[in-house]
């Protein structure tokens, strides 16, 4: 057992325990094993073969999104990245099989060395804002990388995409990286 008096990287395996017994500096975390979590928390899956990223909303409740893809599930994951000109953007999609079905269970993304934008969309037609697109997540960056819960499901029809834009918010050029996570059943 570990006692942890101030905010830092902890390692828990093997079934440690570990009492907080004072996170933060707050008079609603005094009491043992209390935890105050404002950020993001890491701890090992049930089999110890990989980390899990617990992340919490601003009222310190943790959100739980474990994935239950079903057997015979395929993945159809996509990864988009460009090098983006300054204050500029750039629009990719790809198209949803039609009477296909895709979860899409994460979205996120990055960029190397400046502040821009990357947004989620579904929808079909011209690059937005023109067509028939419906925003869905952004996520606002600068110099690192990020990623958001969407556990929601699409089904193509022919014409339905998934598409990510990237804004470079800067007057110099920047690479970005983006990102969903998705199964088709």
């Amino acid at each position: 057992m570990a006692d942890i008096r101030s905010a830092q990287d902890v390692a828990i395996k093997d079934e440690q325990t570990l009492t907080f017994t004072q996170v933060k500096e707050d008079p609603d975390v005094s009491a043992e094993h209390d935890l105050l979590v404002r950020s993001r928390l890491w701890g090992w899956d049930g089999d110890g073969n990989q980390w899990l990223k617990l992340i919490c909303d601003e009222d310190g409740r943790l959100i739980v999104s474990a994935s239950t893809r079903p057997t015979g599930s395929a993945d159809v994951s996509q990864n988009f990245t460009d090098a983006v000109k300054k204050n500029n953007d750039s629009f990719t999609s790809y198209l949803i099989p039609s009477g296909k079905e895709w979860i899409i269970e994460r979205f996120g993304g990055g960029t190397f060395s400046s502040v821009g934008k990357i947004m989620l969309y579904e929808g079909s037609g011209a690059d937005p804002p023109g067509g028939s697109w419906n925003f869905l997540q952004a996520i606002y960056i600068s110099a690192e990388s990020n990623e958001v819960t969407i556990n929601q499901t699409f089904v193509g029809d022919g014409t339905r995409e998934i598409g990510i834009r990237f804004v470079n918010s800067v007057p110099t050029d920047n690479e970005f990286y983006g990102y969903i996570v998705a199964y088709e059943v």
